[in-house]
């Protein structure tokens, strides 16, 4: 089990935090996410036990989670990587945020759809590396991962510019967000990129995913990638629609999808279950 149960003791005015199993930083990201939200709204919060699940597919069994299905009542709040993800070289947020926004002002220096990842996280991940293969209008690298998940030792196919950093990214005029495992926590960060995002639909999604509407703030492409070309296609021939999408992505971003604006996100969240 990965997870985090948080207790409130309202009379004693105490919290206990408890974690169970955990992979890499998740929990003390999440933990530091919480008592960001927390600290400001305890004074109105009732006495409560809550469970925060920090894996990849969460069961019906927990309260909170990075994502949630259509169907669950598991409420999704914002991930571990609005505070950091050390370990595939995110130290701060705010501060990768800061370097999207400056690389995005930059003009691309690619005509090509990018994406970088490990390909073994789902199904259609490796499809989309043989649908790539020997092309030109695209840029998609499979790669590995050292053995504790951190940042890349080998790939599965030659990647043409080493490790690419997320604002590495806005190189390309093109980006491709796919479903890993479960939700794919870098969107949020591609929506800074003043790119049009090239999105994969998923099952899972995250808090904010459903305040996203197909071509004002993405381009959607179907879970099977069939109509990937076409989309690509469309995207090179209207190229005024395509800035216009990725400016409002950017600006949805910078309203909604920073860590002041995740934590306030998850304050509410408390308020709303626990107030009395």
């Amino acid at each position: 089990m990965n997870a985090i149960t948080v207790e409130f003791d309202k009379k004693a005015d105490k919290l206990r935090i408890e974690e169970q199993g955990g992979w890499q930083s998740r929990h003390a990201a999440t933990t530091h996410l919480f008592l960001e939200a927390f600290r400001t709204v305890r004074p109105s919060l009732r006495s409560f036990r809550l469970m925060i699940f920090t894996g990849d597919k969460p069961p019906d069994t927990m309260d909170f989670a990075y994502c949630r299905r259509n169907g669950q009542r598991i409420a999704a709040i914002p991930d571990y990587l609005f505070w950091y993800w050390p370990e595939i070289g995110v130290p701060d947020y705010p501060d990768l945020i800061k370097q999207m926004l400056r690389a995005s002002a930059s003009p691309p220096s690619s005509d090509r759809l990018f994406w970088i990842g490990n390909p073994d996280t789902h199904p259609s991940r490796s499809a989309l590396l043989k649908l790539a293969a020997g092309r030109n209008d695209m840029q998609i690298e499979g790669m590995g991962w050292q053995g504790n998940g951190s940042l890349p030792s080998e790939t599965r196919l030659p990647v043409r510019g080493g490790f690419y950093s997320l604002p590495d990214h806005c190189r390309f005029k093109y980006l491709l967000d796919m479903q890993g495992v479960g939700h794919s926590g870098r969107l949020k960060v591609l929506l800074f990129s003043g790119r049009p995002v090239l999105v994969q639909d998923r099952p899972w999604k995250e808090y904010f995913h459903d305040r996203l509407t197909p071509f004002e703030h993405y381009i959607p492409v179907e879970s099977s990638l069939r109509d990937l070309d076409e989309k690509l296609e469309w995207a090179r021939s209207h190229e005024s629609e395509c800035t216009r999408i990725a400016h409002a992505a950017q600006n949805f971003a910078t309203q909604h999808l920073t860590r002041d604006a995740a934590v306030a996100y998850l304050r509410g969240g408390l308020v709303e279950r626990y107030h009395g």
